[in-house]
């Protein structure tokens, strides 16, 4: 099987990176198309994985998209694939397109964001919500990263709703074993050991609400005056952040790390991990934050509601309003007993609902299901037909 993927940070990679990783290798013989970029090369290049570069963009340009999807096609006949996983909505296209010309019998594509708030022009979202109908009435099943943007695909967008599958992504817990010397981290990054951090972990795009998030801080500052933020991630928008940052005179105090590939190290300096955004299909931020058993404050937007639990793993406001965001902040900077349970239930929560083998599992049983009701299961091994006598060889 195959599993084609636009370029990608944060989310929809560490989620491609989980399936890769934690997907039954006896079963599926598997497979990854996607751009050949930094990041997404060592995520995906793991043992038994087979990895192909093609020049699939996150912007709409026809004439290459065109081209990439003939690449994907030459490749699933010469590989002989027989499911294609795509991630998003252009991957979606493409890989549908692709799957299609190659007589593929099986294509999945998960939705992990709402198209109506992402950053592309309007154009581009109208595009996309009418090739997401026609591809949802032949693609064979969608899986939405929450029921929240579940019920968006079939309320909004028109979806057939036994064609949605809400699948939550799941968190590798076993990248938070590890002991951090947090004092020594917060001097690595320029921060005072001895005074509280308010964090946020997000690519910089307009949804992820930093903007916001630097607004409340101002606020905390006010009551706080030896607060002190991090902002880990990098984007289009960290050159105009910094300068907000600057403009609000909280730049002495904010520390822009950038891309980090140590997130389970950062996470623990954290005294509250902040998610400002203003649209969120799922968020596998607050999902690290909690296994960290950091308390998370957040705007109650999509598949954060169905993370966070108000008053019990953290706090919700309503979305856009960085006032109550700020409020909700301090409340647990001043009560840090209560933050502390918050974050143990946390870390509960994530163990019980949301471990990545779980969330893994639930994807396979669901290939399995589509391929035995195309008649192409047990008669399927390693990713490509077996003859009947393997099949009952095989049991």
């Amino acid at each position: 099987m195959m599993h084609v993927v636009r370029p990608a940070e944060g989310g929809i990679r560490v989620h491609v990176r989980c399936l890769l990783q934690y997907t039954d290798h006896d079963r599926f013989n598997l497979m990854v198309a996607c751009p050949d970029m930094p990041g997404m090369v060592e995520d995906f290049r793991l043992p038994g994985i087979r990895f192909f570069p093609v020049n699939l963009r996150g912007e709409f340009r026809p004439r290459m998209d065109w081209l990439c999807a003939k690449t994907l096609q030459r490749l699933m006949v010469e590989q002989q694939v027989q499911v294609v996983h795509a991630h998003g909505a252009k991957a979606g296209l493409i890989g549908w397109l692709a799957a299609r010309w190659a007589g593929v019998p099986l294509v999945v594509v998960t939705a992990h964001n709402f198209i109506a708030d992402s950053a592309v022009p309007v154009w581009q979202k109208t595009i996309y919500n009418k090739v997401n109908r026609y591809l949802a009435k032949h693609t064979d099943q969608l899986i939405a990263v929450s029921q929240a943007l579940a019920r968006h695909m079939v309320e909004v967008e028109r979806v057939a709703a036994d064609r949605v599958t809400a699948i939550p992504n799941g968190v590798d817990l076993t990248r938070f074993l590890g002991m951090v010397d947090c004092g020594k981290k917060r001097k690595e990054l320029g921060l005072d050991p001895q005074f509280p951090i308010v964090g946020v972990v997000a690519r910089l795009i307009p949804q992820k609400g930093v903007e916001l998030f630097l607004r409340a801080a101002v606020l905390i500052r006010e009551k706080i005056p030896f607060a002190q933020f991090l902002i880990v991630g990098d984007g289009p928008q960290r050159r105009m952040l910094e300068h907000l940052a600057r403009d609000l005179g909280i730049e002495r105090f904010t520390v822009f790390a950038g891309w980090r590939d140590d997130v389970p190290c950062l996470l623990p300096v954290i005294n509250v991990l902040v998610i400002p955004s203003t649209s969120e299909g799922f968020s596998i931020t607050a999902l690290e934050a909690m296994a960290a058993r950091r308390p998370v404050v957040a705007f109650a937007v999509g598949g954060l509601t169905e993370v966070v639990v108000h008053g019990e793993t953290g706090l919700l406001v309503p979305a856009g309003n960085y006032r109550l965001l700020a409020g909700a902040v301090l409340e647990m900077l001043a009560y840090p007993l209560r933050a502390e349970r918050m974050g143990r239930r946390a870390r509960q929560a994530v163990e019980e609902r949301f471990e990545v083998r779980s969330a893994v599992g639930r994807t396979q049983e669901l290939y399995v299901e589509l391929l035995r009701r195309k008649g192409l299961f047990p008669a399927f091994s390693h990713g490509r037909y077996t003859s009947d006598i393997d099949a009952k060889t095989d049991g």
